[in-house]
């Protein structure tokens, strides 16, 4: 999900334009230029956003694009970090550190292995319920329209 956030703290201090200026300029009040270089604000009009743009045009004799107030970009993972070094995952050197099963337990898996193989063996061989019961149904009704052809 894509993010927005103020820019304009970096617009004014990029070009070197103080807040109290920008507040004479753009006709907007003290409290509201401040909340939004402090990125506070939350909720503004595009009015607000166009007295910015204005007032940012006025100080610096050039058109100012949206970016220069505001700006909307991917959020950065808040776990990127944990991964930086991070070295792909070796299987063979895991398998180095597993303790080696006793023949018990290969016995074990082998079984369990086995009857899952066979369960799933008898289930395609056994027919749904449900598949039987409309197969029924669309037999006989299409018997029943070969008959009348």
């Amino acid at each position: 999900m894509t993010a927005t956030h103020w820019t304009l703290a970096q617009t004014l201090q990029r070009r070197g334009i103080t807040t109290h200026a920008l507040i004479k300029a753009s006709g907007l009040s003290k409290g509201t230029v401040y909340d939004i270089v402090n990125g506070k604000s939350q909720g503004i009009t595009l009015e607000t956003v166009d007295k910015l743009l204005d007032g940012l045009e006025q100080l610096t004799g050039q058109r100012m694009a949206l970016d220069a107030v505001l700006d909307r970009t991917e959020p950065e993972d808040p776990y990127a970090h944990l991964f930086v070094d991070a070295k792909p995952y070796d299987h063979e050197e895991a398998r180095k550190h597993l303790v080696p099963w006793t023949a018990e337990e290969l016995a074990e898996d082998e079984q369990y292995w086995a009857a899952l193989a066979q369960e799933k063996k008898e289930r395609r061989e056994k027919p749904d319920k449900t598949m039987q019961e409309l197969s029924e149904i669309f037999g006989k009704n299409s018997g029943d329209m070969d008959e009348s052809a």
